[in-house]
């Protein structure tokens, strides 16, 4: 079977994705003896050959995304990383520029005692 990168590229691609290292661009050229404008051409390349591996996110980006792609909202969220949620939300939206959309589940609505009094119908 023909591979569609090259090992190099693969090693760069290893370097840089989120599921992988997660280092920048400039982190992953030193650690590979490469030049940055060499590891932006190749993800570049890749991106165009095998766009499902794509975006690539920041270490940051992939935390956030999976606390709240896990069911925290954007105030947990911030209160958790101890950013404001104007941050948060920024990041979000930073996500969505990217292509990657959470899976919102809705609230589970569960019975208080408090209900009682303002159930109407009974089933």
């Amino acid at each position: 079977m023909k591979r569609l990168i090259s090992e190099k590229d693969e090693k760069i691609f290893r370097a840089c994705h989120h599921d992988f290292n997660g280092l920048s661009v400039k982190q992953a050229a030193e650690k590979l003896g490469l030049t940055v404008s060499t590891v932006q051409y190749a993800l570049r390349k890749m991106a165009k050959k095998i766009p499902s591996m794509f975006p690539i996110l920041t270490p940051r980006q992939k935390h956030i995304y999976d606390l709240l792609d896990g069911g925290m909202d954007i105030e947990q969220v911030a209160e958790l990383t101890g950013t404001t949620e104007s941050t948060i939300t920024s990041f979000v939206t930073k996500l969505h520029k990217k292509g990657c959309h959470l899976n919102r589940r809705a609230r589970t609505i569960r019975y208080e005692d408090w209900m009682g009094s303002h159930i109407r119908e009974k089933f």
